[in-house]
């Protein structure tokens, strides 16, 4: 299901997408006037010039959508073999958090497609005590991040991105060390689902579909290091990314090529 929020402007999209997937997504109702959300949660920043600070404070060096796109322009796509599904590897023991919002928010959130104007909250929810690197929660989309996984992100130069502060506490409701809220602020064109194989798998209550592989027109790839698909909720990084937090032994987190990918659902 495309998702008119993705894009907010015509202005937005063609800044991003070669001009002629810019009006193609105008006139399949994928683009509209919708100003930035904002987006009410928790413990309020001081003032205004503080929210901003720390919003932008680990944004990749204030890297603006129109800078991805000349960039996009350099960036040969590399194939679906070397990018890869950003996701939780699931294991049961990882800490895991609840943040105060909604999913509605979680996603507009993730995506860019709205601001908060204050620190988001959140708790341990269950799992291990001690956060890790990367901290998924009790949500499907929200991806928390440590001030070194930020670190690596911005020293290494990665697009496509930037963060929210978030208050993290323990099981004790004691404060964490610094987490951000990550947002994936890349793009390509909606997945497109009918070049995914349906095929048959074994399971112990017995056999059936998946689909494996996800697909989108490589020419509405932005060139953004971290990226998502118009109207899914699926994370995207290109091979370097991985090969960085693998050298760096980022913790909690699984890649996995998109062409390699299984779903139960296209949903995303």
């Amino acid at each position: 299901m495309l998702n008119a929020s993705r894009i907010k402007s015509a202005a937005a999209a063609e800044a991003v997408f070669p001009q002629r997937f810019a009006e193609q997504f105008r006139n399949a109702g994928i683009i509209s006037e919708r100003p930035q959300r904002i987006i009410r949660l928790g413990k309020r920043f001081s003032n205004e010039t503080e929210m901003r600070r720390l919003s932008r404070s680990f944004s990749l060096a204030g890297r603006s959508l129109s800078a991805m796109a000349s960039r996009s322009t350099s960036s040969p796509f590399p194939g679906f073999s070397r990018i890869y599904r950003l996701l939780e590897p699931g294991a049961s023991r990882a800490f895991r958090a609840s943040l105060d919002m909604t999913g509605e928010e979680a996603s507009l959130l993730l995506g860019g497609d709205a601001d908060s104007t204050a620190v988001i909250q959140g708790r341990w929810a269950m799992g291990g005590s001690n956060p890790q690197d990367i901290v998924w929660t009790t949500l499907a989309l929200p991806m928390v991040v440590s001030e070194r996984v930020v670190g690596i992100l911005r020293e290494s130069g990665f697009s496509g991105w930037d963060v929210l502060p978030v208050e993290l506490r323990d099981k004790d409701g004691l404060l964490l060390p610094t987490y951000y809220y990550l947002r994936v602020r890349g793009r390509c064109g909606p997945i497109e689902s009918g070049r995914s194989e349906k095929i048959d798998k074994i399971y112990p209550g017995g056999v059936f579909p998946i689909w494996r592989g996800l697909y989108f027109d490589a020419e509405t790839w932005d060139g953004s290091d971290l990226f998502m698909a118009i109207g899914a909720g699926f994370k995207f990084v290109v091979e370097s990314v991985k090969h960085v937090f693998e050298e760096a032994k980022v913790k909690n987190v699984l890649f996995t090529p998109l062409n390699e990918v299984e779903l139960e659902s296209m949903d995303a």
